[in-house]
């Protein structure tokens, strides 16, 4: 028997999780190389976190309201790290924070879809 056609949805659904899985690879920071994380590090996660956001909330019924708030723990940090005359040790824990809310905001937007 045939395969049926997938559908529009289901293929970008599929295009959208294949993109997902590419970026991962390419933007992943190991636990070993926390310490080389900087604000283009955060930059690119958060940049592409919200884009996978933006995406899912147009095409899944549900609320996108946990990874939204990972990002907005992510931006506390962020801004934690900007600061001036912060301490380096205290700024390389906040970039290692937001990075890591940055990710689990991903992580959480894919999850819904699956």
């Amino acid at each position: 028997m045939a395969k049926s056609p997938l559908s529009p949805s289901k293929q970008l659904i599929e295009l959208i999780e294949s993109q997902a899985l590419e970026d991962i690879k390419t933007i992943n920071v190991s636990s070993e190389k926390e310490d080389e994380i900087d604000f283009s590090t955060i930059n690119i996660w958060y940049l592409e976190t919200e884009k996978l956001i933006r995406i899912l909330a147009n095409i899944l019924p549900s609320t996108m309201a946990q990874p939204i708030n990972q990002l907005r723990y992510a931006g506390h940090h962020i801004l934690k790290a900007a600061l001036d005359g912060v301490e380096p040790q205290t700024k390389k824990a906040n970039l290692i924070e937001a990075y890591k809310h940055c990710k689990r905001g991903y992580y959480d937007a894919i999850d819904l879809y699956v």
